[in-house]
């Protein structure tokens, strides 16, 4: 207890910041079902953290409205907007970092390798449903990955990783998802963009394409 202000309280130790960092991915990453509970055993040792490290980690995370307190245990939430937004601007200083590095010097054959990766996403959609969810966010991070992958950035590619992206979309697509004609539109502009040459075709086409969820 601590004594602030002429009343006692429950002082909140914050958790350190690798760990809350561990646990937010963890929580971004795990099922898809909202007010699923969460095991902290198993999350515990899945993270090799202690008892307390956890605890302090999950309530800074309902804080933030990642997860939530029912009675004595704690759920899984949607995702915050804000939380999304901010992945996918992320994803998207990347992405134009790596255009401009690569637009001139990609090969004909990693060209077209984009173009394959590009084609599978499109074949696991039907209409504007998704006909395996699963499928199609393996397909969309290999799409994505192989355009980072040009860079030829080992730290690069690992920043890119951390910002968990299959796990996010495992968190907020389902069977019942609308499989938005825009997103995949973008796709194909984007290798077409590759294609041209395009610079400036291609900044378009990937701002364009991190700005889909806040529409």
């Amino acid at each position: 207890l601590a004594y602030f202000r002429g009343m006692f309280g429950r002082m909140q130790v914050a958790p350190e910041a690798a760990d809350l960092a561990r646990v937010r991915e963890w929580a971004r990453t795990t099922g898809s079902d909202t007010g699923q509970a969460i095991d902290v055993d198993v999350l515990i040792r899945e993270l090799g953290l202690d008892a307390n490290a956890v605890d302090r980690c999950l309530r800074a995370l309902a804080g933030e409205g990642m997860i939530a307190r029912s009675g004595p245990a704690y759920v899984l939430e949607p995702i915050p907007d804000p939380i999304i937004f901010e992945s996918y601007a992320a994803k998207l200083v990347i992405e134009l970092g790596v255009a401009q590095r690569t637009i001139h010097t990609t090969t004909d054959e990693q060209i077209a390798e984009l173009r394959r990766l590009m084609e599978t996403t499109l074949d696991l959609v039907d209409g504007n449903s998704f006909t395996d969810v699963d499928g199609w966010i393996e397909a969309n991070e290999a799409f994505h990955e192989y355009m980072v992958r040009l860079a030829g950035s080992a730290i690069l590619l690992d920043t890119y990783h951390r910002l968990g992206l299959p796990g996010l979309n495992r968190r907020t697509l389902s069977a019942s998802s609308l499989a938005d004609p825009a997103l995949l539109e973008d796709h194909k502009r984007i290798v077409d963009a590759y294609e041209a040459r395009d610079a400036e075709a291609l900044i378009r086409a990937l701002t364009d394409h991190a700005d889909r969820p806040r529409q």
